[in-house]
């Protein structure tokens, strides 16, 4: 079995078949979709003229040699390096059940190709993931900008097991929740974790957690490599 990565894709509202289309055409099975935000400040969106960040979130799963192809097509295909054209990332998957499933990945390959070696990681980026209260994402994306942090994306999610903490722990959390991505420099990923704990975290209403994966390889991220 081929090593399997998670692909996260992050495209513009009004380009996301654009995006589908070339899963579709690449042959990337079990592409999921749902609507999410950019975390531009309202003042700035303002000042520049810009209309509101909405945007679409793909997840999949892909195998080594479909990473190659998906992420290549993605940049000469879709232009995904061009300005606020898109981002896409993969994380590199530790373990994963259900195997007979999972053999339509490896349909149809070559066996060379099943004995690719994983993809080199990227050890200068991570992505963290911030869960956080309905209505307080702000606060959180001011304290990761304050640590170095650029932008973020926002995905509304819904907590379970909240009879189980105000139980034991004696609070009452809202099910309605936030999560954002954000795409860092790995010297950074302290830092902004640190930063959000501290000004939105478990002591706040925000009650903001956060966690950090490596980034195997990315794409749409040249005019942060820049910088």
């Amino acid at each position: 079995m081929q090593k399997m990565y998670l692909l996260l894709a992050i495209s513009n509202r009004r380009e996301q078949g654009e995006f589908l289309n070339l899963f579709s055409r690449r042959g990337v099975p079990w592409v999921y979709s749902l609507p999410c935000r950019g975390t531009v400040l309202e003042k700035t969106r303002a000042l520049l003229g810009l209309e509101a960040t909405e945007k679409e979130a793909h997840f999949a799963l892909v195998t080594r040699n479909l990473a190659d192809e998906v992420m290549d097509a993605l940049t000469h295909e879709v232009g995904i390096d061009l300005p606020q054209k898109g981002i896409a990332l993969l994380v590199p998957l530790s373990s994963i059940s259900g195997a007979s499933a999972l053999s339509m990945y490896a349909a149809g390959s070559e066996h060379d190709e099943m004995k690719k070696e994983p993809l080199p990681m990227e050890t200068d980026k991570e992505l963290i993931i911030i869960i956080c209260e309905n209505g307080h994402t702000e606060e959180v994306m001011q304290a990761a900008r304050s640590a170095g942090a650029g932008g973020g994306t926002v995905l509304h999610a819904k907590g379970t097991g909240t009879e189980l903490a105000q139980k034991f722990y004696g609070m009452t959390l809202a099910e309605e929740k936030e999560m954002i991505f954000v795409v860092t420099r790995a010297e950074h990923k302290k830092n902004i974790m640190r930063a959000i704990s501290e000004a939105a975290g478990a002591h706040t209403p925000a009650r903001a957690v956060s966690f950090s994966v490596p980034v195997s390889q990315s794409a749409g991220l040249r005019f942060f490599d820049e910088e």
